[in-house]
């Protein structure tokens, strides 16, 4: 998949957890933009005093669906990356470059995934594409986090898990509620 430079409308953002929110971007320009699950982007915020300086790398959040035009999710958490986006927002226009990266799953009998954070951007997107193949396998989503607020998109994940029965979700916590 050959990367395309172009621009990015901000749909909206919404907060995923106390650290992290979710930037949904409706992508500009043809061909069409394009992309498989296990993909990132580079994102070019506005250049000036304060600025972060050169692309900022993100994880694809969410499947392609064939929409046009085609709208992505990512997960922005702490640190210089969501310091230089802290105030994006619904209108706002981004320079992005991509798609990148070779992080896809093999046809198999099943997977399981594994990860925590804002690492479970790829693997939510990986979900989404699994889960529009009718013949797909099990797959197991492991989910690692500190608290139950800082697991992201748990209500979709359970939600989805409750209604396929070829999909387990487990969130795991390192400090639960008692």
């Amino acid at each position: 998949m050959a990367h395309q430079e172009r621009s990015a409308s901000v749909v909206s953002r919404r907060v995923l957890s106390p650290r992290v929110s979710e930037l949904v971007l409706e992508i500009a320009g043809a061909p069409a933009f394009r992309w498989s699950a296990g993909l990132y982007l580079t994102l070019h915020p506005a250049t000036g005093p304060g600025a972060h300086e050169g692309p900022l790398a993100y994880s694809i959040a969410s499947a392609w669906d064939g929409a046009e035009p085609p709208r992505l999710a990512l997960a922005i958490g702490p640190g210089s990356g969501g310091d230089a986006l802290a105030a994006i927002g619904a209108g706002d226009v981004l320079g992005i470059d991509g798609p990148f990266g070779s992080f896809t799953l093999p046809p198999g009998p099943g997977a399981l995934l594994v990860g925590g954070g804002t690492g479970v951007a790829p693997l939510r997107a990986h979900v989404g594409e699994w889960s529009a193949r009718p013949a797909a396998r099990p797959l197991i989503l492991l989910v690692g986090a500190r608290t139950e607020s800082d697991l992201l998109w748990h209500e979709e994940l359970s939600a989805r898990a409750s209604a396929d029965a070829r999909f387990a979700y487990e969130p795991v916590l390192s400090q639960p509620s008692t």
